[in-house]
């Protein structure tokens, strides 16, 4: 799962039959890429829900990759083939910006420094915002894998959702579920397994649009119960906000160099989110002639 974002918040007053879609706008050798929306059917349709998944296929019993069939499109056709090499492009652009890779850009390092001067250690500023370090944010729950729980192919999904809500929602009280920007399966958890979940604020924001927003991050591993070594297997990416009430009065703070670089992945991915949300309302007024426009 590449991403999902709530677009519309479903709520009693507006809660009424869906329409759940799904395309594929993407491949590759052994891989594909897929868009599913949810929309609201009844009069005046709108989207609520959108999604992006990367599928690779791989075979049964090698367990490598296996090619796959091609998606056939007519030559005059040129959008579909000018939207797959934009989604190639868009992949190796994404993989180049990594801060694995390279450092950050002159404007995020501003931001950062920025950050610092409001509310580092010895900043005089703010005094009416409360700087919470953000390794103080941080949760753990530590779960045993029992087989009621398996899969297809007996192995373990953990309930990710609920650490990550919660740990928002200790820290920013009232919040709903916004996007998810990001997710990454390493490894599998068999069962018997000790599953250790961390989880901690990554950033914190509040926009016209939202009062609160409140980014998470929730890190599984498993434990080697010989060794006591532990494995990653899956990285969660949350963004939760608020819709109403008063701007969000704690900023998380990083406090090393790690937390800084996860500060700024993390403020990509919430203006990512915004990006997709504005392109989605300018669409909207668009089709409804909005005279403003």
């Amino acid at each position: 799962l590449s991403r999902l974002d709530m677009l519309l918040p479903l709520f009693h007053h507006n809660v009424c039959d869906l329409h759940l879609s799904g395309h594929v706008i993407h491949t590759g050798k052994s891989s594909m890429e897929v868009v599913v929306k949810v929309e609201l059917l009844g009069g005046k349709e709108e989207t609520v829900l959108l999604g992006r998944f990367s599928m690779v296929c791989r075979d049964a019993f090698t367990q490598k990759a296996r090619p796959r069939y091609s998606i056939w499109v007519p030559i005059w056709n040129h959008i579909f083939i000018m939207r797959k090499t934009t989604h190639k492009e868009r992949r190796g652009i994404l993989a180049l910006r990594s801060l694995d890779r390279v450092s950050p850009s002159k404007e995020e390092a501003g931001e950062l420094h920025q950050l610092y001067l409001n509310y580092g250690e010895n900043s005089k500023r703010n005094y009416h915002t409360e700087r919470v370090w953000m390794e103080d944010t941080s949760l753990e729950n530590c779960i045993l894998m029992f087989p009621q729980e398996r899969n297809v192919h007996s192995k373990i999904l953990g309930d990710y959702f609920q650490l990550g809500f919660t740990t928002a929602t200790l820290f920013g009280h009232h919040v709903r579920f916004l996007s998810l920007d990001g997710l990454s399966f390493s490894n599998s958890v068999p069962i018997g397994s000790i599953l250790r979940l961390r989880s901690k604020v990554a950033l914190t924001a509040f926009s016209e649009k939202y009062p609160a927003l409140v980014h998470t991050i929730v890190e599984a591993n498993i434990v080697d119960l010989a060794t006591g070594k532990e494995l990653t297997t899956n990285d969660f990416k949350f963004t939760w906000c608020d819709d109403d009430g008063e701007p969000l009065a704690r900023r998380v703070v990083p406090k090393t160099y790690q937390d800084a670089m996860e500060w700024i992945e993390a403020k990509r991915a919430v203006d990512t989110g915004d990006e997709i949300r504005r392109i989605k309302e300018l669409k909207a007024k668009l089709i409804n002639k909005d005279p403003s426009l």
